[in-house]
């Protein structure tokens, strides 16, 4: 496959699925020979090698899912899944405290490039089939922040677009490119395991992991899973209270990132979006769930409809399948099948393509390609599963546990007063709002930035019925407040 990927497009990166996500083993071949794990992993470095070589790309960059130290110089990146202890070592009695600890990045970094925590969906699980909670603990979230930047290790996110995705690439892409360059001097523990810092070369590290108290270093309140990144050119990052508001900023030389945590959506556009709105019961075995779909650009023909039926509580095992009508209505047809235990079982529906991969839809999903169809109620009856009822699923913003700022209090981040969400750069003032963000404002100090005092702010690619910012400047503090349905306001 390489050879001919050479002919026809040269490529210079590989990407081997699960290659590396297991250690080096002993084994008996066919005849009986015993060999040691130390020739499976020479053997391993020896594939590595060969891609490079039939690629034609003699520093081809090779990434794999996981990875370990034992393959450096020839695995170059890994997404690396850091499970919680409580994966590791499920019984809690064996310890009395536990933490995530950057113990492969002394050995491997810049040696071998880490990929974030891993997958997010791994990051926030304690066992194999126990769902964690990834809005608190997942991709873009401050845990997952924590462990990324404590080894300088580079951000991962989850998909090409949306809210998340952006908000990592401004929090953290310039700190951690800063990180990544230098070499990693020393870590320590400060006032227990749960409060780390780590030194780099050319930069240092503060994180609070501890989740009932708020550490105060270098002059900031770092709430749970806060941080403080500085590096030695000054580009700076952090998580932090501000008069009991959590927030979040980046700042780097004519660029700030600064996020006041306001409520706000997902920012993603999806071609399709569904809803499960309402419900019929067909027979007492049988029910009709009416789906609402919106479909903005026609399905390609290789996706093909999936219906799974699942116990509640237990989205990984799939108790039978559904079936779902032709589109444009794509309603779901439940048909209960002779032997099931009465309970809760949830409905998820969604596109796939044989070779596994699924449609994004946009809707109340689960977090792995599949909408969130309502909860079915089984009952018994002379010896058969019989429906009960059907409950509609509707999403749930847990404000106080992610500590959103609903009262949308104005947070100071120094020269900077806002409500909002957003990157800005200066002296060349523009404001590019984070995508999904709600109306905003801002006061801005403009001597402070060298920003001329006069002036309005024109629209960069508005989308339909966006206004111009309503702003005024007094006293060379420049007032404005934005709708955030433009990509970007332009100060002329």
């Amino acid at each position: 496959n390489l050879s001919v990927a050479r002919k026809g497009f040269a490529p210079t990166a590989l990407f081997l699925d699960v290659f590396a996500a297991s250690f080096p083993k002993d084994f008996i071949d066919r005849r009986g020979v015993f060999h040691p794990a130390s020739e499976t992993k020479a053997e391993w470095c020896r594939a590595l090698d060969e891609c490079r070589i039939a690629s034609g790309c003699s520093n081809m960059v090779i990434v794999s899912e996981s990875g370990n130290d034992s393959l450096i110089g020839h695995l170059d990146a890994g997404a690396s899944d850091h499970f919680i202890p409580e994966f590791i070592i499920q019984d809690r009695r064996q310890y009395a405290e536990a933490e995530r600890v950057p113990w492969h990045d002394a050995v491997s970094h810049g040696k071998m490039v880490l990929l974030g925590g891993g997958l997010g969906s791994r990051y926030c699980m304690c066992g194999w089939t126990k769902q964690g909670d990834q809005a608190l603990h997942g991709y873009a979230t401050d845990d997952y922040f924590c462990t990324t930047v404590i080894g300088g290790r580079s951000p991962m996110c989850g998909g090409s677009f949306g809210r998340g995705v952006v908000k990592t690439y401004w929090m953290l892409h310039d700190v951690c490119k800063q990180l990544a360059k230098g070499d990693l001097m020393s870590f320590r523990f400060a006032d227990g395991i749960h409060r780390q810092n780590s030194v780099f070369s050319t930069g240092e590290v503060w994180i609070n992991r501890k989740t009932n108290s708020v550490w105060k270093v270098n002059g900031l309140s770092l709430p749970a899973y806060g941080f403080h990144v500085m590096c030695n050119d000054g580009r700076e990052a952090a998580v932090l209270s501000v008069d009991g508001v959590r927030a979040g900023f980046a700042k780097s030389p004519g660029v700030w990132f600064l996020d006041a945590r306001p409520p706000a959506g997902d920012g993603r556009l999806h071609e399709v979006e569904a809803s499960a709105e309402a419900w019929e019961r067909m027979s007492e075995t049988s029910l009709k769930i009416d789906v609402r779909w919106k479909i903005r650009r026609p399905i390609d023909k290789s996706f093909l409809p999936f219906v799974h039926v699942v116990p509640f509580g237990d989205p990984r095992k799939i108790a039978f399948d559904a079936v779902m009508t032709p589109l444009p209505e794509g309603d779901i047809v439940v048909h209960l099948p002779k032997r099931l235990a009465s309970g809760r079982y949830s409905v998820r529906y969604g596109f796939f393509t044989k070779t596994g991969s699924r449609l994004p839809i946009g809707g109340y999903g689960d977090g792995t390609g599949r909408v969130r169809g309502g909860v079915i109620e089984v009952g018994e009856k002379n010896g058969r599963p019989i429906v009960l009822d059907w409950t509609q699923e509707h999403p749930t913003v847990r404000h106080k546990d992610l500590e959103i700022n609903v009262s949308r209090s104005m947070v100071d981040f120094g020269g900077v007063r806002t409500d909002g969400a957003f990157r800005m750069t200066f002296p060349d003032l523009k404001i590019i709002p984070l995508p999904g963000s709600k109306p905003f404002r801002i006061e801005m100090d403009l001597k402070r930035f060298g920003i001329e005092g006069k002036g309005k702010f024109t629209l960069e690619h508005p989308s339909s019925g966006a206004a111009a910012p309503e702003s005024v400047v007094e006293n060379g503090v420049l007032k404005a407040s934005f709708d955030a349905r433009s990509f970007a306001y332009l100060w002329q």
